[in-house]
């Protein structure tokens, strides 16, 4: 397993047992605790894809000694995982809370091997149209929960919690990282998520299509025909059968 020198023990058996239900290979991600607590309301934790240069960002989770070793040759190769390090070893809620986040985040790895930087375009103009509906309002966060890559990332976790964590899966719920636990059944098929997220987008069709919003001066159908002609066209499809359900 890839983690930091510096690891605690106890966060290394969350990776460790997070790697082994993702079954991904354990040579193909890297561990990064980031010194500081998680604040509710912001990043609690990230997945920084494979040959990307990582930045100092202050609004980002990875700095100073972590940035270094995260741009390390033999690291920046990696899905590199980041996360908060304050974490109580005697509190088994926050063990099994950190366990989950890093599951969570090592699905966010399964799916860009699945579906590549296209998915993830997607999900950026998603968050934008997210932004755009309910951005700044109380609470207007619980749509970014429901873009399909978080619907799919919190299955995969709320599985790992029941299989790994069982006992401490009903508090969890009942906390304000609940989101990770809370899913019934199992993530589907990775390689749907893309039509996923344009349904997803289509159901903010009025907000896409604002023609105030197009500041880019492409039409959102433009926008998604950059990313694939293929979801340009999904979008034109889905368009006609509203059309011929309202007739």
């Amino acid at each position: 397993m890839s983690v930091s020198p510096n690891t605690e023990p106890f966060m290394e058996d969350g990776w460790n047992r997070a790697v082994r239900a993702a079954g991904i290979d354990p040579a193909r991600v890297h561990l990064l605790p980031v010194p500081g607590v998680a604040v509710r309301g912001f990043n609690q934790a990230a997945c920084y894809p494979p040959g990307i240069g990582l930045v100092d960002d202050p609004e980002d989770l990875v700095h100073g000694p972590m940035l270094v070793e995260a741009n390390l040759p033999e690291h920046r190769k990696k899905h590199r995982i980041a996360i908060y390090e304050d974490v109580n070893p005697d509190d088994p809620i926050g063990v099994a809370t950190m366990a989950a986040k890093l599951r969570h985040e090592l699905r966010h790895a399964e799916q860009r091997d699945a579906c590549g930087e296209e998915l993830f375009s997607l999900d950026e103009l998603a968050g934008q149209l997210v932004s755009w509906k309910a951005g700044g309002l109380p609470c207007g966060g619980s749509l970014y929960h429901l873009k399909p890559i978080e619907v799919d990332a919190n299955a995969a976790s709320a599985m790992f919690l029941r299989e790994s964590y069982a006992d401490d899966v009903e508090a969890i719920l009942k906390g304000e990282n609940g989101v990770l636990a809370r899913s019934n059944t199992a993530p589907g098929d990775l390689l749907d998520l893309p039509a996923k997220t344009v349904a997803f987008m289509f159901g903010f069709r009025e907000v896409a299509e604002d023609p105030v919003r197009c500041s880019s001066g492409l039409s959102f159908v433009q926008r998604l025909r950059l990313i694939s002609p293929r979801w340009g066209e999904l979008w034109a499809a889905m368009a006609v059968s509203g059309q011929g359900a309202q007739s």
